[in-house]
């Protein structure tokens, strides 16, 4: 699984716990999420259902990275960058693994993206960012 980021992955990661619900939760919090989610449902092959990291650093982080750069609305990059904080702070600990290592770790990995995304983040996200 070279997909995977090494550094700083919990011991219990299990990459492919199935996404669909999170998907849901997801789009319905950011509704311009529903075409990305949908083309990668739609391209997923292999196995039946893609995995929690698959949906976030497939779809959740690139949209990030899109919508940070273009300086989207203030109003979306607050509804999403609250879902991730909700992701970060789930009971789940698959959810908070799957965000650390598919959108966290690649945030960190892009200081400049980073810096503007830190104005966004909640507290839980920033504290899994300062904790790589």
């Amino acid at each position: 699984m070279a997909w995977i980021r090494r550094r700083n992955v919990p011991e219990h990661f299990e990459p492919l716990v199935a996404c669909g619900p999170l998907a849901d939760e997801v789009v319905e919090a950011v509704p311009e999420l529903a075409g990305p989610v949908e083309n990668f449902f739609g391209e997923w092959r292999d196995p039946p259902e893609p995995g929690l990291v698959n949906l976030a650093d497939s779809v959740l982080f690139p949209f990030v990275e899109k919508m940070v750069r273009a300086g989207e609305p203030r109003a979306l990059l607050e509804r999403l960058f609250g879902v991730l904080e909700r992701m970060a702070t789930h009971p789940d600990a698959h959810v908070r693994d799957a965000m650390q290592v598919g959108v966290v770790n690649p945030l960190v990995d892009r200081p400049d993206l980073f810096e503007l995304a830190k104005p966004f983040m909640g507290s839980k996200t920033l504290e899994m960012a300062r904790d790589l």
